[in-house]
């Protein structure tokens, strides 16, 4: 069922690595929020625009990601070749997290004062960054996740926003559910716009029938704050893996809103997610039962039904999920499945139109979110959930 499934275990030996660490970090032990408010702001520094693509490694582009932390990070833990440590600070609940992943240290200022939604900082180079917050999500078994802002969660975010607000937007589509033999390269699509045209753009691109339900965002850039001076404003691309980096500006007050606002967001469409687990309660006495299924439609029906339920629960990333399937009708099954990031059992009904997830009492909305990312990016709007939908509204 999948690889890499130990349990970890902190400050453990570990297939022969001790995955605790005692290096020094080289980001200041902040004392104070002050100290700590300061420490980012002197850290952004407005980006050159000449070559777009020539920013995304750059050493000093201010990030945050969001990651979901049920239960918290461990103090340290890890496996041969990602681990980590967590460092005190003289602030209450800021830590600084050094990663080790392969030969490459990372760190992160790791505010964890939101027990479930622990946000990253750092200026580490991108590559390095997303890395290191992927290979420690990633880890099966261990309760951390990113933070998955669909399509419509980015569009709320948006408007929340603003209309003056929306600077850019990129979509990423690569669908890795193609018929047998099928030339990838065929659907394959990497778009990015950015500027005061964009939004005009994308009015365009959603109006025209043939891209309005192929595309799903992957990537936002809204701006925040007064434009007329540098100090009062900031620019932040918004991926759909949580990540914020400031691409313009330098108000860090205005950076931390926009995360903030992500955060909110992300917190309430969860909460509205689980509240549609199944289980029973007692109420006055009685015995009450309650939940519903999450209903993800698909405007176009799969071509290979069976196909698409071999790739989804294949145990692997980006979906996490294990799975035996039992097909109870021609082009209709039902999956008992598996829930790699929790190890809670999550069962579904797939048809060519629809599927069905019932989460458990015990299952974690961010598993929701991850699947409907992730089929979205291989999709487009072609599939949504109705829930999410009705939440973000």
């Amino acid at each position: 069922m999948g690889q890499g499934m130990a349990l970890l275990r902190p400050a453990a030996l570990l297939h022969g690595v001790v995955v605790l660490m005692t290096h020094n970090p080289s980001l200041p032990k902040v004392q104070t929020r002050k100290e700590f408010m300061n420490y980012l702001g002197n850290e952004i520094s407005s980006p050159r625009y000449d070559d777009e693509s020539s920013a995304q490694g750059r050493v000093r582009e201010l990030k945050a990601y969001v990651i979901e932390a049920n239960g918290g990070i461990p103090q340290s833990g890890g496996s041969p070749y990602a681990r980590w440590e967590m460092i005190d600070t003289g602030i209450d609940k800021m830590k600084i997290m050094r990663t080790r992943i392969g030969d490459t240290t990372c760190e992160f200022y790791a505010d964890v004062s939101d027990k479930r939604f622990h946000t990253l900082h750092t200026t580490a180079e991108s590559d390095d960054a997303r890395r290191a917050v992927a290979a420690i999500t990633d880890m099966d078994g261990l309760p951390l996740d990113r933070m998955w802002l669909s399509d419509s969660l980015l569009k709320a975010l948006a408007r929340k926003s603003g209309n003056s607000a929306f600077r850019g937007f990129a979509v990423r589509y690569a669908s890795d559910f193609l018929e047998e033999n099928r030339p990838r390269n065929l659907e394959d699509l990497d778009l990015h716009i950015n500027g005061s045209m964009a939004e005009e753009i994308c009015g365009h691109m959603e109006q025209n029938p043939h891209l309005a339900g192929k595309i799903a965002y992957g990537k936002i850039r809204l701006m925040h704050g007064d434009e007329k001076n540098s100090d009062d404003y900031v620019h932040d691309d918004i991926d759909k893996e949580g990540c914020f980096a400031v691409k313009r500006g330098k108000s860090i007050h205005d950076h931390l809103y926009l995360v903030d606002s992500a955060k909110e967001l992300y917190a309430k469409t969860i909460e509205g997610i689980e509240e549609c687990r199944l289980g029973s309660s007692c109420h006055n006495g009685d015995m009450v039962i309650g939940g519903e299924p999450l209903h993800f439609n698909f405007k176009e029906p799969l071509q290979d039904t069976h196909r698409f339920i071999r790739r989804l629960f294949d145990s692997t990333r980006p979906f996490r999920l294990w799975g035996l399937e039992s097909e109870v009708d021609d082009d209709y099954y039902t999956v008992a499945g598996l829930d790699l990031h929790t190890w809670d059992p999550i069962n579904f009904e797939i048809g060519a139109n629809m599927m069905r997830v019932y989460l458990s009492e015990n299952n974690c909305g961010n598993t929701v979110m991850r699947l409907l990312c992730n089929l979205q990016d291989r999709f487009g709007t072609l599939i949504k959930c109705k829930q999410v939908e009705q939440l973000v509204r």
